[in-house]
């Protein structure tokens, strides 16, 4: 997914890459422009793995623009199978997807490794890519794992703000950005 609202699928280089990648982007436009889609389009689809990379954003950026657009919210997107699965990655559009360079290169390795984990090892650096915790999303919160009490306030834990994946400015105790 290129753009989340409205949904865009990716274009240009991108669908080629998942092709190249092992994979199968049927709404996407090989050599043409980003295209929007639908949610009933996404929902016909029903992709076994996801993989959201808005265009020109970072992944701390893309994460932001996922818990925008889904957190806590009800959406189409928590009946697909890829987030059924837990196999929705969030990556650095920027740095490997955005523009034509010898990063596509890399970029093509980063899907491979998102799509076949079985046949090649996981990307080694995080700050590139990240799992959606859709039970985060969907504000199903560990009590211990995600958060915990102290003199009546609920504080974050380190584990709950690296899986949302972006600083909130708040002034977390445990931020780690």
């Amino acid at each position: 997914m290129e753009w989340l609202d409205p949904v865009y699928a990716s274009g240009h280089w991108v669908p080629e890459l998942v092709k190249l990648a092992g994979g199968i982007d049927e709404l996407g436009r090989e050599r043409g422009e980003s295209v929007r889609i639908s949610w009933d389009e996404i929902t016909a689809w029903a992709p076994e793995v996801l993989i959201i990379m808005p265009c020109g954003f970072n992944l701390e950026q893309t994460m932001k623009q996922v818990w925008s657009v889904f957190g806590y919210r009800s959406s189409p997107f928590f009946d697909l199978p890829a987030v059924c699965n837990n196999r929705v990655y969030a990556v650095d559009a920027n740095s490997f997807f955005a523009r034509p360079g010898p990063r596509v290169v890399e970029g093509a390795e980063l899907l491979a490794q998102l799509i076949h984990p079985e046949l090649f090892e996981s990307p080694a650096d995080s700050n590139f890519c990240q799992p959606i915790d859709v039970n985060l999303l969907q504000g199903k919160l560990t009590e211990g794992r995600d958060y915990y009490n102290e003199n009546g306030l609920t504080v974050f834990t380190a584990s709950y703000l690296q899986r949302r994946g972006y600083c909130c400015g708040s002034g977390c105790r445990h931020c780690p950005y």
